[in-house]
């Protein structure tokens, strides 16, 4: 006996449907959450880590989804299937691995999120706020959700950073902490990882101004960060535009003559004891 077309036709669409449904289930992506932030104080060197929460090897349908800040996004790639349990996904600048990070699975640029306030978001899924002074900036800590907490809405603690990637690759990242916006080796504050030590540059807007340069003995400006200008410091006493003319000492020698004059004269007058020149 022959079986009935319809009904096969019905068992066909049926398993066809419970596999997309099963495909659909098996690529998860809501167990994903923001695990670790990092940045150095000028934004140059950061990383952002995503932890897979909840051990399901299913959580692998990431395409469509973004990590992203208020300024930036980077758009995911779905994972082999099966592979998502108990994983991270690392998102860092390029040079992470220069101060000593594991690679990168994405590659982020410098200054991807904002220190002065962002949004950080695992689209649609999770979010951290980023807050003035709440990601440590001293080259070492992160951010980190607490330990053991599963839920979107966990507490924010400070640890030394561990960025691990989605190879399981993690070593802690030393990231220079100098702030140099001039690009001249010194920062501002002065800081030991900037390039030429940690002398303050007194103009970090300016290159050519700098405690490592020579002072310039008539520009206005206080160039090797002494704080003294031009002919007040002791750099120009010798330059020409600091050495005076013999007519600037003549006339030097006169005031000071036609001072002790007049003080002599005055006290002449008034009675008081000349003292002996």
């Amino acid at each position: 006996m022959g079986l009935n077309r319809s009904y096969v036709r019905s068992v066909a669409t049926g398993l066809f449907a419970l596999s997309i449904w099963g495909s659909i289930a098996w690529a998860g992506s809501h167990t994903w959450r923001i695990n670790e932030v990092f940045s150095n104080s000028d934004g140059s060197v950061q990383f952002i880590e995503l932890i897979e929460t909840c051990i399901s090897g299913g959580e692998t349908g990431l395409a469509g989804h973004q990590v992203r800040s208020v300024a930036n996004i980077v758009n995911l790639s779905s994972l082999s299937p099966g592979t998502s349990a108990d994983k991270t996904l690392l998102f860092g600048t390029a040079n992470l691995t220069t101060y000593g990070g594991p690679a990168p699975d994405y590659i982020i640029p410098a200054n991807f999120f904002s220190l002065t306030g962002d949004t950080l978001q695992y689209t649609p899924y999770h979010s951290c706020n980023v807050t003035t002074g709440s990601v440590p900036t001293n080259g070492t800590s992160s951010l980190n959700r607490a330990a053991g907490c599963l839920t979107a809405s966990c507490p924010l603690t400070v640890a030394l950073n561990s960025p691990k990637n989605f190879a399981g690759v993690s070593s802690p990242v030393t990231a220079p902490t100098c702030i140099d916006n001039d690009d001249d080796g010194y920062g501002n504050p002065g800081d030991a990882t900037c390039p030429n030590g940690s002398a303050t540059d007194c103009n970090d807007a300016v290159a050519s101004i700098n405690p490592g340069a020579s002072e310039n003995c008539g520009d206005g400006a206080d160039n090797d960060c002494d704080t003294f200008p031009d002919c007040d410091d002791s750099d120009c006493d010798l330059n020409p535009p600091c050495v005076p003319t013999v007519s600037q000492w003549g006339m030097a020698v006169l005031t000071t003559l036609l001072l002790t004059a007049g003080t002599v004269v005055m006290n002449r007058r008034s009675g008081h004891r000349i003292p002996s020149l």
